[in-house]
């Protein structure tokens, strides 16, 4: 079931963690695990608004951060993972996760 969870960022713990041989940002909020995959600027609300909605078109739960800074968005990689193909994995993380945010934002945006 797709949903987006909407959280203030101090209300969630940021972590590292390691995933698909990387290190990656993660969103830790309510006892459930994120991956983050992008962060946006206060004056970029339309970008994130934007690539959350196409994260939901794919049918993946999402989690959208926010502070006085920047807003974060995130998956959850155990429930939401194995909906992604395997070429849209290699993509994600192909060259590391602060490539790999561009890289999975274009895969997003193709369809």
């Amino acid at each position: 079931m797709t949903k987006i969870l909407r959280a203030n960022e101090s209300d969630c713990q940021l972590f590292k963690f390691w995933f698909c041989d990387r290190v990656c940002d993660g969103i830790r909020y309510q006892d459930q695990l994120f991956l983050q995959l992008a962060s946006y600027s206060l004056g970029c609300r339309h970008q994130a608004d934007e690539f959350s909605a196409k994260l939901m078109e794919r049918g993946l739960s999402i989690i959208f951060c926010c502070s006085q800074e920047r807003y974060l968005l995130g998956i959850n990689p155990c429930t939401d993972w194995a909906e992604l193909d395997t070429s849209g994995k290699r993509q994600a993380f192909g060259e590391g996760q602060g490539r790999a945010t561009a890289l999975f934002a274009a895969w997003v945006l193709q369809t």
